[in-house]
């Protein structure tokens, strides 16, 4: 019965493309949410987790609380960038100074270090102090080669903070060893003299 009926009717032309338009409409609609709308929700969640990975000072996993953009150093890896470890065993990214015009590079590159005043010669008497980059360790060590050993070792702070843009505070939350010679203090020497203003370090009047 209903079959004869559906065969009596007479649908006219209008009406089927009409119908036919608004199911390719439909059609389109549903191919566009699964598609897009997925791909949206995975970049979004893709970006959170590569700037809580590479940039330790935001996410849930720091709680050492929030700190302006402003002083981060540079906030994400890029061919400019180094990698280095701070104190917590994160990974943080600042500039990359190994390609300034003094800096000096070990063979394969192991470590990168400058002499200061600009020297080649590594006659300790001839440079004041010398700012170490180890690639594989990804930390910084400053040897202090001359005295007064706190106007020294502020000197070397300030240079290593320019070159790898952090403020002298900053430098705190990275992993860097300051030493001195015996020949420039015995008393000092084979001591971690650490960076000034930072937490276990060593005080010199004038700090």
């Amino acid at each position: 019965m209903v079959n004869e009926y559906l065969a009596r009717m007479k649908l006219s032309p209008t009406l089927i493309i009409a119908f036919g338009a608004l199911l390719l409409i439909l059609g389109l609609s549903v191919l566009y949410f699964f598609s897009f709308g997925s791909n949206a929700t995975e970049t979004t969640t893709a970006n959170e987790d590569f700037f809580s990975a590479t940039l330790p000072f935001f996410g849930t996993k720091d709680n050492r609380g929030s700190v302006s953009t402003a002083s981060q150093g540079v906030p994400v890896q890029s061919s400019n960038t180094l990698e280095v470890r701070t104190v917590t065993g994160d990974i943080l990214f600042v500039e990359d100074f190994t390609k300034d015009p003094d800096v000096i590079a070990e063979p394969d590159n192991r470590v990168f270090y400058v002499l200061y005043p600009n020297v080649t010669s590594t006659n300790p008497s001839e440079f004041d102090y010398e700012i170490n980059y180890f690639p594989l360790d990804r930390s910084f060590s400053l040897v202090i080669a001359g005295e007064p050993l706190a106007e020294v070792r502020r000197k070397a702070t300030d240079d290593l903070a320019k070159r790898i843009g952090l403020s002298p505070k900053e430098l705190c939350s990275i992993v860097t060893t300051v030493q001195t010679p015996r020949w420039v203090n015995q008393y000092y020497a084979d001591k971690n003299l650490g960076l000034p203003g930072c937490p276990d370090s060593v005080k010199f009047q004038g700090d």
